[in-house]
């Protein structure tokens, strides 16, 4: 890829990719606007590279790359849920709009 120019499609950051969308939006997918929803989605692929990164570097086996797409944004999709939650649409779900992120 450096040498030539040309880019080079990688099906497991493709699949993972898929997965961290998935697992990030399934804490808050009822009451996340959907403004919400594209930061959350964003901000885990941007997760979900560093922690991949950081797993090679650290030099930690992770061959299917399960700790950077399940726990890393798992855990930040719940932190999102708290501070992106819509009152309007906590109101609907739950009947309390009481949020006070």
């Amino acid at each position: 890829e450096q040498k030539t120019g040309e880019s080079t499609f990688n099906l497991n950051y493709a699949n993972n990719g898929c997965l961290v969308g998935l697992i990030f939006i399934t804490a808050g997918c009822a009451i996340l606007e959907p403004w919400a929803a594209i930061v959350t989605g964003f901000s885990g692929g941007l997760l979900y590279l560093g922690v991949s990164t950081l797993l090679v570097w650290l030099w930690l086996d992770d061959a299917v790359d399960a700790i950077p797409v399940h726990m890393s944004n798992g855990v930040w999709g719940l932190f999102n849920v708290g501070l992106l939650a819509s009152t309007n649409h906590l109101g609907a779900v739950y009947g309390c709009s009481e949020h006070p992120g």
